[in-house]
């Protein structure tokens, strides 16, 4: 475990590291940066839990990572911006109550499959999730942005099938959503963009369901 009052503000990770454990960084308030290694495939339980100065977090290229942790970066209320590996395939709740977290970009070629129920319900200020470049997303699950007031914009990669029930609910300032004219998406969840402020959106041709108040208080589209 890293000593929480170990005055540094810069860490890497040794390369022989394959698992980071449970709150193996917990509280470590001084560091500012960490980097990820390529060896780490596993990061558990709130391993960076609490860290108050954390601003930058690396994962080196060719990261072997596909899944964070419960509540990995729960607490790390400085962390404004990350750029996560390739490699995960799904994401949880790694970010519960990061309050300062604003924008998450998935790299080009992103193996992401599956954003889980209620993602990012406890990221209050996320402003935008990018991706920058292709990716293998399917589903959105439930509640997985909901009240997310200050999320802006969505650009759902081609290969997203549905959409979970209530997954964009309460987005407030979500004005625009932009699908792929050959998207894949056959379904809409129940509530999956209520209450958001959309002010126009184009329904993809495949799509076969849209359940009941998925556009439900969106008062200016």
């Amino acid at each position: 475990f890293y000593p929480p009052k170990k005055v540094k503000t810069a860490y890497t990770i040794p390369s022989t590291v394959l698992r980071i454990c449970k709150r193996a960084f917990q509280d470590a308030e001084l560091l500012e940066s960490i980097t990820i290694p390529a060896s780490v495939n596993t990061i558990n339980f709130e391993a960076l839990r609490g860290m108050g100065k954390l601003t930058n977090v690396t994962f080196e290229e060719a990261s072997s990572i596909q899944k964070l942790g419960v509540r990995v970066f729960r607490f790390c209320h400085a962390l404004k911006e990350i750029t996560l590996p390739s490699s995960l395939i799904e994401i949880s709740d790694a970010f519960s109550q990061c309050n300062g977290l604003e924008k998450i970009n998935m790299p080009n070629g992103s193996k992401l499959k599956e954003i889980k129920n209620s993602a990012f319900s406890m990221t209050p200020n996320l402003e935008e999730f990018n991706f920058l470049g292709s990716c293998d997303l399917t589903q959105i699950g439930t509640n997985a942005f909901a009240n997310c007031t200050k999320l802006k914009t969505f650009d759902f990669p081609k290969s997203v099938t549905s959409i979970g029930r209530n997954a964009f609910s309460g987005c407030s300032s979500m004005s625009y959503v932009k699908f792929a004219p050959d998207a894949a998406i056959v379904s809409f969840g129940e509530g999956s963009l209520a209450d958001c402020g959309l002010t126009s959106i184009d329904i993809p041709e495949k799509v076969s369901k849209i359940e009941r108040e998925a556009f439900r208080n969106c008062k200016v589209l």
